[in-house]
């Protein structure tokens, strides 16, 4: 093992096991300015998100990833400004081809786009984009790009109908005692 993926092994484990339970919140974010290749002003994260490869993550300004959260950075993953992501949302740069002997793996970088929300407990699987202002609904699961404006729900999630609100609006997502 390379010196370099030790350290990001011990950065890694650090995060998810440790400082991801600290309960102050401006702690969390202290780290994450250390620990992420990008992270905005004013970003909230819950307590117990986790995240893999946080060195290949870039967040926007006011971005919320609420309690439970996981994200896979291994592939690459920008999250823009003002997205809310809720509890218990997976999301994954990673993947196996189940055609292939021996289970390869592949990865793919990510963008979620501004001003988009992701609702509780939904996936975005690799290969999977939301583009600005869009929806994914509580539980979906996303397999292919999430267009601009549009309300994506199911498993597999599709699209149900466009977002009325389109206009750029920013999030202050700073609750007491997370």
């Amino acid at each position: 093992m390379n010196i370099k993926c030790l350290i990001g092994t011990i950065i890694e484990f650090c995060w998810n096991n440790v400082i991801t339970f600290v309960p102050s919140r401006k702690v969390r974010c202290f780290f994450a300015h250390v620990c992420f290749a990008k992270f905005g002003k004013n970003c909230f994260l819950g307590i117990g998100f986790k995240v893999k490869a946080p060195w290949k993550v870039h967040l926007g300004d006011r971005v919320a990833l609420n309690s439970g959260v996981f994200i896979d950075g291994r592939g690459g993953l920008t999250i823009c400004s003002d997205t809310d992501i809720a509890t218990g949302t997976l999301i994954w740069t990673m993947g196996h081809d189940p055609h292939s002997a021996g289970n390869p793996s592949y990865t793919s970088q990510k963008m979620i786009g501004k001003n988009c929300w992701i609702g509780a407990c939904s996936q975005i699987l690799v290969g999977a984009d939301v583009e600005d202002f869009a929806v994914v609904g509580a539980g979906a699961i996303v397999t292919k790009t999430v267009g601009h404006g549009e309300i994506w729900v199911g498993n597999p999630a599709k699209k149900i109908a466009n977002r009325r609100c389109t206009e750029h609006y920013q999030l202050d997502y700073r609750p007491f005692l997370k």
